[in-house]
């Protein structure tokens, strides 16, 4: 894993363990002032026409949203022809990589920089004024005071800025991010239902915003074959950023050693460098009782990644980007998911997830976006209502 991608992960961790406090999360809006004050002395570019129109798309999101939005490349493209459209990704650079495997146009910034460092912001802020659009389209959503609210702000778009209300607008947790402030930033916030998978909010907020309609498809990636191969085995991908949606060790030990008695495929582990602990626990636990393991957990490239999953009997994984991934690939997939974002994350409509199965606790307090009532310690009492008895008895 590089190191950009070692400081998202970071930031990313940090991120969700800050966004249960609400009093944290409302105090950035005190970015907000401070980058009117640098922006008040940085001069906005001329737009150098050349006859088509420019857009601007703001995907700051996770892995797993990237790999989503990415499915809708190949129809967005054909919707807004090069010869008369530009379309530009603004991202992380880590994502850099993936979305130039989609779009001729991609800009990547170091935007978990922003949230830590003033000089590192006032920086990115003076590369953020340097891009100019007709419009900008921020598909990350507008709820929360999220990195993206502010960079919206500093890029400049002669026609419109564009989001919609975003996931915690639709969930249960209260607004913290103030219609002023939207209103200031946006010239335009697209409502959309409270209940769609992100894959169709995408589809929705593009053809409302554009009249047009895209669709999505499965994901063509290049790969890698790792250095070990089998010729037939199982995925775990049992850890991901999120500290709480993980279905625990003791689970994915038990439902391996059951799986490898019944179907007598070895197991691959997936994940990042972060994962190793959890990954490493459940290699040993299942090794003592003699379950081939082949531990792969930061050890692979993004290209290995999607050779594993694409040549996989079945991959059973969490709610993480690996998930999302695996089923944009086609991959038989069975996910273990929370019921926090069950709605817009898990719940894909059938006919873009056709190999896919969920399983999840059905709790009545369904998408309530990362803030649980219910949990005391440890994971999120919707994933561990899953028992590995639930998935084999299939």
């Amino acid at each position: 894993m590089s190191d950009s991608e070692n400081k998202l992960a970071f930031s990313t961790k940090l991120f969700q363990r800050i966004k249960h406090l609400s009093f944290l999360m409302k105090l950035r809006l005190c970015f907000y002032f401070f980058d009117s004050v640098i922006l008040a002395f940085l001069k906005k570019p001329k737009k150098q026409p050349d006859g088509k129109k420019q857009i601007g798309i703001l995907a700051l999101t996770g892995m797993g949203d990237c790999i989503i939005f990415c499915r809708l490349a190949d129809s967005l493209k054909k919707a807004f022809p090069a010869d008369q459209y530009e379309l530009t990704i603004l991202c992380n650079d880590s994502h850099v990589k993936l979305f130039s495997m989609f779009f001729d146009h991609v800009k990547g910034f170091p935007f978990y920089d922003m949230s830590f460092n003033p000089f590192a912001r006032i920086r990115i802020l003076s590369m953020l004024r340097e891009e100019s659009f007709d419009e900008l389209w921020d598909v990350n959503g507008c709820g929360e005071c999220t990195p993206n609210i502010f960079i919206s702000n500093a890029v400049c778009a002669a026609e419109k800025k564009v989001a919609y209300p975003g996931l915690l607008d639709c969930g249960r947790r209260k607004n913290i991010c103030p219609v002023w402030l939207k209103r200031k930033i946006y010239s335009e916030i697209v409502d959309l239902p409270d209940d769609i998978h992100l894959l169709t909010m995408f589809q929705m907020f593009l053809h409302q915003i554009s009249g047009k309609d895209v669709f999505p498809g499965t994901l063509t990636l290049p790969m890698d074959c790792p250095a070990e191969t089998l010729d037939r085995y199982l995925v775990f991908v049992p850890s991901g950023s999120h500290p709480r949606n993980r279905w625990g060790t003791e689970n994915f030990t038990v439902f391996g050693k059951r799986i490898y008695e019944k179907l007598k495929l070895p197991i691959v582990l997936c994940g990042s460098e972060s994962d190793l602990p959890e990954c490493c626990s459940i290699e040993t636990e299942l090794q003592q009782v003699g379950v081939p393991v082949f531990n792969m957990a930061g050890k692979t490239t993004f290209q290995e990644l999607v050779w594993l999953l694409s040549k996989a009997e079945h991959v059973y994984t969490i709610d993480t980007g690996t998930f999302h991934l695996a089923v944009a690939l086609g991959a038989k997939t069975t996910v273990i998911a929370t019921d926090a974002v069950f709605s817009t994350c898990a719940d894909y409509p059938r006919e873009f997830a056709e190999n896919l199965t969920v399983y999840h606790g059905e709790v009545d307090c369904m998408d309530c976006g990362h803030v649980c009532r219910l949990r005391q310690s440890g994971n999120y009492p919707c994933v561990e209502k899953v028992s590995p008895e639930n998935i084999l008895q299939r």
